[in-house]
């Protein structure tokens, strides 16, 4: 799901279009933590389907 697609559903709910603004505005006043990403994991289950 696109980043775009993610934020159009989570308007769609009035709930989630709370907290999306909620958290913009936590932003908006530096009121949050840079983290690092980490790579993702690759399970056995997921090996196997790419094999």
């Amino acid at each position: 799901m696109s980043a775009e697609d993610e934020t159009s559903h989570l308007l769609r709910n009035p709930g989630g279009a709370r907290r999306l603004l909620a958290a913009l505005e936590r932003a908006r006043r530096g009121e949050f933590e840079e983290r690092e990403l980490s790579e993702p994991q690759i399970t056995t289950e997921a090996q196997r389907t790419r094999e």
